[in-house]
């Protein structure tokens, strides 16, 4: 059973990248499978409203109650925020990966808390084979001589078939019934 997240932008009067920073958060939201989550705006207008809410710059995201991008010592301010990315840049908002999984890491979401995957639907699914691509990333840029310096046949057949836009070089339901003598007078469509 999934508990409610609380979800809530503060934003400084008339802030130029609140109305992103709203639809980013709801695409993620979606994505994650809470669409029904709400999602609050809080308008800081002045300091003693930042101090109280620890906001240190426009717009912040609060995830059941924290700030998931909080930088260690920065002092509430009336200011525009900035976002470090992955790239090293600085922007506006943070990426769409940084905020997901700050979503997911305030739901709490354990893959191994799943007996099967194949009990996955959807995102569900999606955010496991994320979690599960990230690990092999990270596993193969920390050990990359554990895999040998070739890659493998069938790691080569995968990286063709993705390449190409196939999801498998399988034959059709309709290739294996013309080839197996199965297929019947009527058209398969």
């Amino acid at each position: 059973m999934l508990v409610g997240m609380r979800v809530e932008i503060l934003a400084l009067p008339g802030c130029c990248n609140a109305e992103g920073a709203v639809k980013l958060l709801r695409r993620v939201l979606d994505e994650v499978g809470l669409p029904d989550t709400a999602i609050t705006t809080r308008v800081i207008a002045d300091q003693a409203a930042a101090e109280l809410a620890g906001f240190t710059g426009s717009p912040t995201f609060l995830i059941n109650g924290a700030d998931p991008f909080t930088e260690p010592g920065a002092a509430p301010a009336l200011a525009c925020r900035l976002y470090p990315t992955a790239l090293g840049a600085l922007a506006r908002l943070p990426d769409h990966d940084q905020l997901r999984q700050a979503v997911l890491s305030a739901r709490g979401y354990e893959p191994a808390a799943v007996e099967s995957p194949r009990q996955l639907r959807g995102s569900a699914r999606r955010v496991l084979a994320d979690a599960q691509r990230q690990h092999w990333q990270e596993t193969y840029r920390a050990h990359p001589q554990m895999y040998g310096e070739q890659p493998s046949a069938p790691a080569i057949h995968a990286a063709d078939s993705r390449a190409s836009g196939s999801r498998s070089r399988s034959p059709s339901a309709r290739q294996r019934a013309t080839s197996s003598g199965c297929a019947r007078a009527t058209s398969i469509r």
